[in-house]
């Protein structure tokens, strides 16, 4: 299987497309404020209220959670289960906007017991599609197909376009991610033609995006930009996240043609747009695109900073995908900066991480539901047929059965053994990094042993040479301390024949006058 792109895990909350109201017409907001203020009917107001927040629900956020929970202060008053359902959904929209996703489960999932009270398939599939994209930004991929396709299902049993066009592109995404670059294609021409046909821009757009973030992935950078800047002609002005999402993509396109001034100007923009709409997911893509831009340039301090922000942002809104981006990158850094102990504690936690998120069993939970979802699709084929033909439909169910085993076998087959070689490779690549640190501080425990034996040898040098110094000394001492005696005695001597001398000179003295006076 083709190695999971980790960097893209952020598009399923920014990309994906939700079949409810996407209003754009500004015009109509003092319209209905004035509806609001002069109407007496309470389920004109609370329609109002609700077609304001999906005005404001791309752009201003805050607005919409505002207007979404008078509607659903009103709706309960008056007990309009459809309207409380639908005040859900937007307020779980915009928490899930935010990033605070066990609020946004919370709030789909109130949504999701009333539209299945009232049988409203419309409202069921809306808050099926928006529970897997949350479960899709988680890292949780078969808790995502498998709501995807529950609402797939719907919306092929009542032929809705508009909801059929938004899961095709939905479940491209999941391909994208999961790195089965040809079905992703597939799902998104499909959707794109569905969009085109409904003359939906927000849909086209929408799509192309995702084309040009596969197209990124495989390398195609050129032909990337070309439909990221046709998506970006078709959002309108005042969709502050198309924008920027496109910007964000465009600056990762960008950043590996190795425009460096184009890549740092379209991040840029992107980040801007989004702190002000407030998306914590959106701002944490953008440190993790940031900082593996200056990772690539070698401004490995730069890379470190971003990273940081990246992980401390990614672990509060709790997007596992961005904190292990966040630690690989921060790894990387200091190994260039040769932090070897920073470096391996951040790729310990990347690798812990790494096999939390992407372990077998999940691999091939998805493959399940995705080999449920053919089987439950054809068996509805082979029904409709059955009924035009039964003895031909006996046939065909055998030969059909028998083929999809097979291919189903050989799939689960080549999924397992691309599995395990993937897994192989990932773990052989961390023993070896590990390997090498682990020598690296052998090594340097060595060295540091070697120098703290000679610092020894050279300390016990200095005290021998000390002790013979001071041995020395104290018989120098002695000598001259003998020596001084010897003097002293001398002097001595010297000092008693200097009297006696003189006394025989004074006797002499005396003898010579006693001679005179005779």
């Amino acid at each position: 299987m083709v190695k999971i792109q980790k960097e893209l895990y952020y598009i399923f909350l920014a990309a994906l497309i939700t079949s409810g109201i996407y209003a754009q017409d500004r015009n109509k907001i003092d319209s209905l404020l004035s509806v609001i203020e002069n109407t007496k009917d309470y389920a004109v107001k609370i329609t109002s209220y609700l077609e304001l927040s999906d005005i404001y629900k791309s752009n201003a956020p805050d607005t919409c959670l505002n207007f979404a929970r008078k509607a659903l202060k009103l709706a309960y008053e008056y007990n309009v289960r459809d309207k409380i359902a639908k005040s859900y959904l937007t307020i779980g929209y915009v928490a899930h906007h935010k990033g605070e996703f066990d609020s946004a489960l919370f709030y789909y999932n109130q949504s999701l017991e009333i539209y299945l009270e009232l049988n409203d398939n419309t409202g069921i599939t809306d808050t099926y599609n928006n529970i897997g994209v949350v479960y899709g930004v988680q890292g949780v991929y078969n808790k995502t197909l498998e709501y995807f396709i529950k609402a797939l299902e719907i919306d092929e049993k009542y032929g809705d376009t508009a909801g059929l066009s938004a899961r095709y592109n939905n479940i491209g995404i999941v391909y994208k991610v999961m790195g089965q670059y040809d079905d992703a294609i597939d799902y998104f021409t499909k959707s794109f033609e569905l969009h085109k046909k409904l003359g939906d821009s927000h849909g086209m757009s929408a799509c192309l995006s995702n084309i040009g973030e596969l197209l990124i992935q495989i390398g195609s950078y050129e032909e990337a930009v070309e439909n990221l800047m046709e998506g970006l002609s078709l959002v309108d002005e005042s969709d502050k996240n198309g924008q920027a999402i496109y910007y964000s993509n465009l600056g990762g396109a960008y950043q590996r043609m190795g425009k460096t001034s184009e890549a740092i100007e379209y991040l840029n923009k992107s980040l801007q747009l989004n702190k002000s709409l407030g998306n914590k997911n959106g701002i944490c893509s953008i440190h993790s695109s940031i900082a593996k831009l200056h990772l690539k340039l070698k401004n490995y301090e730069a890379a470190i900073n971003e990273g940081l922000k990246e992980l401390a942002l990614s672990k509060e809104i709790g997007v596992l995908p961005f904190q292990l981006s966040a630690y690989k990158t921060i790894s990387t850094a200091y190994d260039s900066l040769a932090d070897y102990a920073e470096a391996l504690r951040y790729f310990r936690l990347y690798k812990q991480m790494n096999d939390s998120i992407f372990n077998k069993e999940k691999t091939i939970q998805i493959a399940e539901i995705q080999s449920k979802y053919e089987s439950i699709k054809k068996d509805k084929e082979n029904e409709l047929l059955r009924m035009d033909n039964k003895i031909n439909k006996l046939a065909i169910t055998k030969e059909t059965s028998l083929r999809n085993y097979v291919i189903a076998f050989a799939l689960l087959v080549i999924i397992l053994a691309g599995i395990i070689l993937n897994r192989y490779q990932i773990k052989k690549r961390a023993n070896l990094l590990l390997t090498e640190k682990n020598d690296l501080i052998t090594e340097q425990k060595e060295q540091l042993a070697e120098m703290l034996s000679k610092i020894q040898e050279v300390n016990s040098e200095l005290e021998n040479h000390k002790n013979n110094l001071e041995i020395k000394i104290a018989e120098r001492v002695q000598e001259l301390e003998e020596k001084n005696k010897e003097l002293q005695d001398y002097n001595k001597l010297f000092i008693g024949r200097e009297f006696r001398i003189k006394e025989l000179r004074d006797r002499v003295k005396e003898l010579e006058m006693l001679v005179k006076k005779k």
